[in-house]
């Protein structure tokens, strides 16, 4: 199953915008799950590790890029690795993940080479250039309370 199957099929990342913990994964978090990262590189808290939706969102990564990780003979080459786990991650966010406050979700973005605001990212700065449906609707609010 590719990400266009998963797509197609309309699955997505589980996701709660209201829940405080990660739920997008990282791709390093990915990577170390197949065995290609390192300790080192991991990024989550040992809650995280345990939480169910982020479990079953890296899971769902590992099936959208599947193909692309076991068909390689040789030697795996872990950039095509990354950038096709980046896809994916920003190919299986649903709307309201897809922002620029979610860091696993600019990490992936950041990795593709996509545009994003310049640096240092500042909370303000992000959700007044952001075009997801959250950060829509916060602007809309503040609008109204003016």
């Amino acid at each position: 199953m590719d990400i266009e199957s998963l797509k197609l099929a309309g699955i997505c990342f589980d996701y709660c915008p209201t829940l405080v913990m990660p739920q997008i994964p990282r791709v390093q978090d990915v990577l170390y799950a197949i065995n290609l990262g390192e300790d080192s590189q991991i990024n989550y808290e040992f809650c995280v590790e345990h939480f169910a939706p982020y479990i079953a969102n890296v899971h769902l990564v590992i099936a959208a890029v599947a193909g692309q990780v076991t068909g390689q003979k040789d030697k795996v080459d872990e950039e095509a690795v990354i950038r096709a786990i980046a896809y994916a991650i920003i190919e299986l966010c649903p709307a309201e993940a897809r922002c620029l406050l979610n860091e696993a979700y600019v990490g992936a973005m950041e990795v593709l080479g996509e545009p994003l605001p310049p640096r240092p990212f500042r909370r303000n700065h992000l959700s007044s250039v952001c075009i997801c449906p959250i950060c829509e609707k916060m602007r809309e609010s503040r609008g109204k309370i003016k």
